[in-house]
């Protein structure tokens, strides 16, 4: 669900400071505590998002060699030609199905500025709208 305002409306404070802390009190119906990945997308992001997936999968706050293997796995294409990554990588969540896993991405606009390369940036989309049209998975 986006949340769209002009520049400087506060909309990373409203995501931040309400929805998260909000989600942290108040859990979804029928799931556990959700597990939350904030990031911003800069020019590289696939691997941003690789990087905050791999910190909460392995619990490290600088998990190089993980968010490495999980920006190849994201930049890989399933049989059909989709970009499934994030939804594999999701599914290897330890008890995915009862704490989802929500993904922030905050000023997610910079993935249209000219550094972001547009087989990038359409890979990231890819992901991240497989994993949204991926039902009962708590993704």
């Amino acid at each position: 669900m986006p949340i769209l305002g002009p520049s400087g409306s506060g909309k990373s404070s409203v995501a931040r400071a309400g929805l998260i802390s909000e989600l942290a009190k108040k859990p979804l119906p029928g799931y556990k505590k959700a597990r939350v990945a904030v990031f911003t997308p800069g020019n590289m992001p696939n691997y941003a998002m690789a990087g905050v997936l791999a910190g909460i999968v392995s619990g490290e706050s600088s998990p190089l060699a993980k968010a490495d293997e999980f920006n190849e796995g994201l930049k890989k294409q399933n049989d059909k030609g989709e970009f499934d990554g994030l939804t594999r990588i999701a599914h290897i969540f330890p008890d995915i199905h009862f704490s989802p896993l929500i993904i922030l991405v905050d000023q997610f606009e910079e993935i249209y500025s000219p550094r972001c390369e547009v087989k990038e940036r359409n890979c990231f989309i890819d992901n991240l709208l497989h994993a949204a049209s991926e039902g009962g998975f708590g993704v």
